[in-house]
């Protein structure tokens, strides 16, 4: 019973008969891995990282934009001046969106 007590005590991970250089590699491997910084990415790898990450989610938010666009178009057949003020109304957003954007990057990056 002793031994058993003695033994629980060490470390479960040796490295008898490795290399110093060779533990050495593993942690630059580790600290590697670490220093990947997000914010070094482009929009394009991002949204390529957060697909694979989350395939399905990646799916969904096609469909569900051709679904928009789809409605978008019925809309503009039906009623061509409702239409044409959805579509002024979304421009006007992503224009409003793509300044504050630009904004915020400049402010960043000073």
């Amino acid at each position: 019973m002793s031994d058993c007590k003695r033994h629980t005590h060490e470390p479960s991970v040796r490295n008898e008969g490795v290399a110093e250089s060779a533990s050495q590699d593993v942690d630059a491997g580790d600290e590697e891995a670490a220093d990947v910084d997000l914010t070094e990415l482009t929009l394009k790898e991002r949204i390529a990282l957060a697909t694979v990450q989350r395939p399905a989610m990646g799916f969904l938010l096609v469909v569900l934009s051709l679904f928009a666009f789809t409605f978008l178009i019925a809309l503009a057949m039906l009623d061509p001046v409702i239409g044409g003020l959805f579509i002024l109304g979304m421009l006007a957003f992503l224009g409003v969106g793509g300044a504050v954007f630009v904004a915020l990057r400049r402010l960043d990056m000073a």
